[in-house]
């Protein structure tokens, strides 16, 4: 018997460790995938994006088909679908504008910064707690937010276009962190609808792109014309949907704060790539604004983390408690109902059923990864 419970737990501790093996890998190839949207000047990011959703939306259409599924979901819960798409579809869309526009790191470090909008979102739209605590380290990531950014308002120069950029990235981390929120209405009526919001994101990013190359001149698709720019546009897409299955296997072994305090290092792997491929050196300040953002980002996923785990806890212990009954005095003047009454019915039957709410289906840090 130890030796089998030894055996259990080693592989329980080789699987929690080939998951942080997959999520630091994928923290380092992701940047790496902008790194070569960035290369590949010459070709716009929608077409970029368009290449990369067409191949996802094959891949996940096809696995749907096989499922027999519906492509959009249950009709209940179809709106959430959709509304998760077209939110996905334009955090892709920014962040691949982003890292075009902007050096590597310091687009990178802005868009990471969503994390303390979840937070906002979550306690406006959802109710969730939101402490003092969580407060100071939202403050924290817009500072080193801005310490990025260098905004010429703050300290003086010339406005320059690096400042749509910061902008673009300032919005798109405000849409990633509203793909929490929505995710988690989609997920609360207990369904699994994962590959239907992939699916959604997919088809709305292919639309968006096309819309965009019609209607912005700089976004017109151009036929790669070297070896480099096919190979740069089939590895984005590879980067992406490998960085989708890293963190779903990882969510099956870890917490979903440990995936997302892991996945801070994206900030630190976009600074060396910027460095070791296009020799770009950001200034001090810009390190320092990174570095303070990555705290407070950490910072806020180990909170969000003990707050879900003291929920799972009330949960569990509410769970324990499900069949159990109190016996509630009935005054002798009142008529007691047929004891073949339902016990479920409150109050009238003298007895009083504590039957725990449904559970919301939890979420993880693949809800905004699994848009990229």
């Amino acid at each position: 018997g130890s030796c089998e419970k030894l055996r259990l737990n080693l592989m329980s501790v080789k699987d929690e460790l080939l998951a942080v093996a997959a999520v630091l890998a994928a923290s380092a190839l992701f940047p790496l995938a902008g790194a070569f949207i960035q290369a590949c000047q010459r070709i716009p990011p929608f077409e970029m994006l368009a290449v990369r959703c067409v191949i996802g939306l094959l891949l996940v259409g096809w696995k749907i088909f096989l499922d027999k599924k519906t492509f959009f979901g249950p009709k209940h819960i179809r709106f959430w679908i959709l509304l998760r798409g077209i939110l996905g579809a334009m955090a892709s869309a920014v962040y691949f504008l982003g890292v075009w526009l902007l050096p590597l790191g310091n687009a990178t470090s802005v868009l990471a910064t969503y994390p303390a909008a979840t937070l906002v979102y979550g306690r406006i739209f959802l109710g969730e707690d939101l402490r003092w605590s969580h407060v100071f380290w939202v403050l924290m990531v817009i500072t080193g937010a801005v310490l990025i950014a260098k905004p010429s308002f703050i300290f003086g120069g010339d406005p320059g276009g690096d400042e749509i950029g910061y902008a673009i990235c300032g919005v798109g981390s405000l849409v990633f962190g509203a793909l929490f929120t929505v995710a988690k209405k989609a997920c609360a009526y207990g369904v699994d609808v994962n590959l239907e919001m992939l699916f959604s994101f997919n088809l709305c990013a292919v639309a968006m792109s096309l819309v965009a190359a019609a209607i912005i001149p700089s976004q017109r698709f151009v036929l790669p014309t070297t070896l480099f720019e096919y190979s740069a546009m089939l590895f984005v897409s590879f980067c992406g949907l490998c960085t989708q299955a890293s963190y779903n296997y990882a969510s099956q072994f870890l917490d979903s704060g440990i995936v997302s305090v892991l996945t801070v290092t994206e900030s630190v792997w976009a600074f060396v790539w910027q460095v070791l491929l296009f020799h770009q050196h950001s200034d001090f300040m810009a390190y320092a604004g990174a570095a303070l953002s990555m705290v407070a980002i950490a910072a806020i996923c180990l909170s969000r983390q003990q707050g879900d785990d003291k929920g799972k806890t009330a949960k569990g212990k509410t769970a324990e408690a499900k069949d159990k009954v109190i016996d509630v005095p009935v005054a002798d003047d009142v008529e007691k109902p047929d004891e073949s009454a339902n016990e479920s019915t409150p109050l009238k039957t003298g007895r009083v059923s504590r039957n725990p709410s449904p559970l919301t289906a939890g979420l993880d840090h693949t809800a905004a990864q699994m848009s990229l």
